[in-house]
């Protein structure tokens, strides 16, 4: 920029741009942002709906194996609040699953778990549902419970056992309700209207940390100091968190955090070999090698080991049968524990025979995959998407078997269209071409010495798995800290933005819009008297100004560029170009489900003829949605901000849903 046949700015007003963008990039002091935002209500994923109900009623229980598989959002987990929705067949396994999880608490070879319930069932015992009700619901529901609450479910019970005489009945009933209500479905925090920041609610708290440390609901002694109002105090929490670390129910780090990160939860599922050709291909080896690269984390997180140690660490996690698939000697039984390591190549993430099988092909090796795997999820810096037709080589060159796969590479950089990416994939992908397909180490292949020389775009030099390693401290290291920080965050804090654009042309009431104070940036400062209802949400709101496109001849020309991106010319808009909500995708895109959400118009008069007519919300087959005028409407129809649970889904909720299901067929 600018073009090449447009007037140049000077080398001088060049490198004050530069210094000016520096300048507000590296020093800006990001202590004056204080704005964390909020933890939507979300429902609970199936691994959390597992744990919750095992330490709630003290037994361990699956019955998620029976639900449909969550999926991820762009962060990459499973509990994100824009994917954990609650459709019709679901809510239906959640009422078998009350069901059958009420049968077994409530059965003999569970009377044990019945004093601590305070469920009575004995004959003799009164006939009274407060001792459970007391303690029951307010772990359930993970907070105190109401007196309103409480008092709706007393009733409840008193009406199941008039009508039936069955103490067993009335207890099922409650345990049956409880477990679809939504208050137990469901993760929730009050929204509160501060201008200011403010302390979370101790109750909060407490759940935040025992859902992104254990995935499950917090003990007995989490919940006894936000009771207390004690969380809040540094030392206190400080303690908590060492004390959940410890325990095994934080190993969910490792297994359920860095299995979805790094992506080897799939080996065993999606990545395995035929057992029949390849018998030592075992269940147990596969599990063994994701539990080395989950121990590997869960001991970085417990021993407050640095990040970087996580890449140069030179211990692992094994047992005799992954010893014997990696060939070290001297290491007996099936229980998996640290060895030190003598070779620079197997120590660390780059290391594990876990992540070199998720990022291979069946059968052999791929370093373009594995390098993209290191740039997108390793450093987090993703290469652009291949062009169409793209293949990992041409064909005259994937038949020259007289080359090695990084000749083979070298060529494919020739062509100037491929060279830009492969520079950057090729030699983190060549560095780890030691390792076989399954995460065996070696040095030949096909009776060659395998060349894992490379050289980074930057020209740094190094060799092997080891060189690697160090290439990515010293030259990638706040690329992977920021990553990693990044991880954690969106799994611990799993709130997605979600992206719409309202966009007014003529006849709309303009000023039902327009804030009274818009800051530099766009943020709201005052809302105006029809914008009142959306007081609580005026910081998740932004106003764009002075949006104009340079393409397109008058002011309904000007209207059909900026939302089909589109050229304007006569009557008629051209396919292709890039649409307003494609734009802001690519950067936050990052942030939200969908890389792109486009809304179209679909209005009367001569210039709309020539605009896509396949509106975004419709109330029936045939009805679009009425135009509204409101802006509070229009918010919680995109995006179902009420306070109660909604009966239906918002129009992105909706979006979001006929996606999965594509994603289901295909």
């Amino acid at each position: 920029m600018p073009p090449k046949d447009a007037e140049q700015p000077t080398s001088v007003e060049r490198q004050k741009m530069l210094s000016l963008l520096a300048d507000e990039i590296e020093n800006f002091d990001y202590s004056s942002i204080r704005d964390p935002g909020y933890e939507p209500t979300r429902r609970l994923s199936n691994i959390e709906y597992d744990n919750t109900v095992s330490d709630l009623f003290g037994i361990k229980l699956r019955p998620s194996s029976k639900f449909p598989n969550d999926l991820s959002g762009n962060s990459g987990f499973d509990n994100s609040a824009n994917t954990l929705l609650l459709q019709p067949q679901l809510f239906e396994r959640f009422v078998h699953a009350a069901d059958e999880i009420s049968n077994s608490i409530l059965s003999d070879d569970n009377s044990h778990l019945h004093n601590d319930l305070h469920i009575h069932l004995s004959h003799g015992a009164r006939v009274t549902s407060d001792p459970f009700l007391e303690t029951f619901l307010s772990r359930a529901f993970r907070r105190p419970v109401t007196v309103h609450e409480r008092d709706s479910y007393r009733r409840l019970f008193i009406a199941t056992y008039q009508k039936t005489g069955n103490r067993r009945l009335a207890y099922k009933k409650l345990i049956d309700t409880v477990l679809i209500s939504p208050q137990f479905l469901f993760k929730t925090e009050d929204i509160l209207n501060y201008d200011d920041t403010f302390r979370i609610n101790q109750f909060n708290l407490a759940n935040r940390l025992s859902y992104f440390l254990w995935a499950s609901m917090p003990d007995k002694e989490l919940f006894e100091l936000a009771r207390q109002n004690k969380l809040s105090d540094h030392a206190i929490l400080q303690k908590q968190i060492t004390r959940m670390l410890l325990s095994p129910k934080a190993d969910t780090i490792g297994s359920i955090f860095g299995g979805q990160w790094l992506g080897f939860e799939h080996l065993g599922t999606r990545i395995r070999m035929d057992p029949i050709d390849n018998p030592w291909c075992t269940d147990t080896l596969m599990d063994a090698m994701r539990q080395e690269t989950a121990m590997l984390l869960n001991h970085a997180f417990r021993e407050n080991k640095s990040a970087t140690e996580l890449l140069l660490a030179d211990y692992t996690f094994i047992n005799e049968e992954l010893a014997k698939h990696y060939r070290i000697s001297n290491v007996r039984g099936q229980e998996m524990r640290l060895i030190n390591l003598t070779s620079p190549h197997r120590g660390g993430l780059l290391g594990q025979g876990s992540l070199m099988a998720v990022t291979s092909f069946p059968g052999r090796t791929s370093p373009i995959m594995r390098g993209n795997w290191v740039l997108t999820t390793i450093l987090g810096t993703p290469p652009p998407p291949p062009p169409p037709g793209a293949a990992e080589f041409e064909p005259r060159v994937e038949r020259r078997r007289d080359l090695s796969t990084a000749e083979k590479l070298a060529l494919h950089r020739e062509d100037g269209r491929c060279a830009s990416c492969h520079d950057q994939i090729d030699p983190l992908g060549v560095a780890l071409e030691s390792f076989d397909f399954f995460g065996r180490h070696q040095v030949r292949s096909r009776g060659k010495t395998i060349d894992t020389r490379a050289t980074l775009p930057n020209g740094s030099e190094f060799e092997g798995p080891a060189g690697l390693k160090l290439a990515i401290v010293e030259e990638y290291h706040e690329e992977f800290v920021k990553q990693l920080t990044l991880k954690l965050l969106s799994y611990a804090q799993p709130s997605q933005a979600r992206m719409a654009f309202l966009y007014f042309p003529n006849g709309v009431a303009e000023g039902s819009w327009e804030p009274e104070r818009v800051s530099g940036d766009g943020r709201l400062e005052q809302l105006n008297k029809w914008m009142k209802p959306l007081e609580r949400h005026r910081k998740q709101l932004l106003i764009p100004r002075n949006i104009w496109t340079p393409r397109g001849n008058g002011h309904m020309a000007g209207t059909a560029t900026w939302l089909t991106g589109g050229e304007y010319s006569g009557r008629h808009v051209s396919a292709g170009g890039k649409s307003v909500d494609q734009l802001a995708a690519d950067h936050v895109g990052k942030d939200t489900l969908l890389d792109s959400l486009q809304l179209s118009v679909r209005g009367e008069g001569y210039f709309s003829k020539s605009l896509p007519r396949n509106a975004i919300s419709w109330l029936d087959e045939k009805t679009p949605a009425a135009r509204e005028i409101e802006p509070r409407i229009v918010f919680d129809q995109m995006f179902r901000t009420t306070d109660q649970f909604a009966p239906d889904n918002s129009v992105l909720d909706l979006v979001l849903e006929d996606a999965k299901s594509l994603q289901r067929q295909l």
